[in-house]
């Protein structure tokens, strides 16, 4: 297996270097074989955008198959050397390409131009985009190189040592996941060194993907798809510690929280939310180190199904929070600023 994308749609798409390209559901379960006729071949990774559509990185170029479409066709314009060795989509719809003429972003999915500084990443064997636009690479032998939008770059390799990095993924709350010959690693948003999965020691990670993250308060799961060498699949999970605190789950009998829109978000978004009965409620804006960042509602609400609206405009880019709180219990969910 050599790379993994998966959807918000709840499947996979699941690249092997010698049977194709196939199409899963998260659960492991088996849909489709795509096809890849008549010139993909060797493909190194795999992505797949928020409206379903399926790129392929092969060694003959960067190919492309729409939502509604049955077969891949090439995209060329801007990509200098047709091998492409990585590619990832992160999901603000940016998708980076790599070859060995350097990295290259595309916003429309058709055109690229070279990223600045790209020779930093010479040698890097897979990349990964965050939901913000960060970008990271895994690189051999030194570890992980972490950029930003700025262009500015940081090696780390703690807790690395040693290790044949094979692959890479940035979960929805910014930690690194790296796979390695010995197992999988992960590195925290904020951290500074990475620490091995549990359970995974005997893995070599070819391709990694993470299905979604849950946050709750300053701790969460993040459920992950594996390729290990020899072309299996593991499902699991990583539990992590991040992000800003709050007390327990609002109670379904007392209200609940819903899912913004749109998201990403560049302008306004809006927050739909419900409560039970007739109460004082809250709902702030976090950002991702726990920072409060704006107050959307502070008052009585009365019982039934309400929308907030707020605008973006004064945020940078990035990951944040909104949380609504009802008594001494919150929600929260996130979602991504982009520019």
């Amino acid at each position: 297996i050599t790379g993994i994308a998966t959807s918000e749609q709840g499947f996979a798409v699941v690249a092997t270097n010698n049977n194709g390209i196939h199409v899963i559901r998260d659960n492991g379960s088996f849909i489709r074989r795509l096809d890849t006729t008549p010139n993909i071949s060797n493909v190194t990774s795999v992505a797949i955008s928020n409206i379903g559509n399926i790129y392929a990185g092969t060694q003959n170029g960067l190919f492309r198959m729409t939502s509604t479409g049955t077969t891949f066709t090439q995209i060329t314009a801007g990509i200098a050397n047709n091998a492409v060795q990585s590619i990832s989509l992160n999901a603000a719809g940016n998708l980076i390409v790599r070859t060995a003429a350097g990295l290259f972003i595309s916003t429309d999915g058709n055109n690229f131009t070279e990223v600045p500084n790209s020779s930093a990443f010479a040698g890097a064997i897979d990349i990964a985009t965050s939901a913000q636009g960060s970008l990271i690479a895994a690189a051999m032998p030194t570890g992980v190189i972490r950029s930003t939008n700025s262009g500015t770059f940081e090696t780390i390799s703690a807790g690395l040592e040693g290790k044949t990095i094979l692959s890479i993924a940035i979960d929805g709350a910014g930690n690194i996941l790296v796979g390695t010959t010995q197992g999988l690693y992960a590195l925290m948003a904020s951290g500074t060194s990475f620490t091995q999965v549990a359970g995974t020691s005997s893995f070599e990670v070819t391709a990694v993907s993470a299905i979604q993250t849950v946050v709750n308060g300053n701790s969460g799961t993040t459920q992950l798809l594996l390729g290990v060498r020899g072309n299996s699949m593991y499902r699991g999970t990583y539990e992590f510690t991040s992000g800003p605190d709050f007390v327990s789950e609002i109670p379904t009998s007392v209200g609940s929280l819903g899912i913004n829109m749109p998201n990403p978000v560049n302008s306004t978004m809006i927050i739909p939310f419900s409560v039970a009965a007739d109460q004082h409620a809250i709902i702030k804006i976090y950002d991702a180190m726990g920072t409060e960042r704006a107050t959307i509602l502070n008052g009585i609400i009365g019982a039934g199904t309400h929308t907030a609206a707020f605008d973006v405009a004064n945020l940078p880019a990035g990951t944040y929070f909104y949380r609504l709180m009802i008594g001494g219990a919150a929600s929260q969910r996130a979602f991504v600023v982009v520019r």
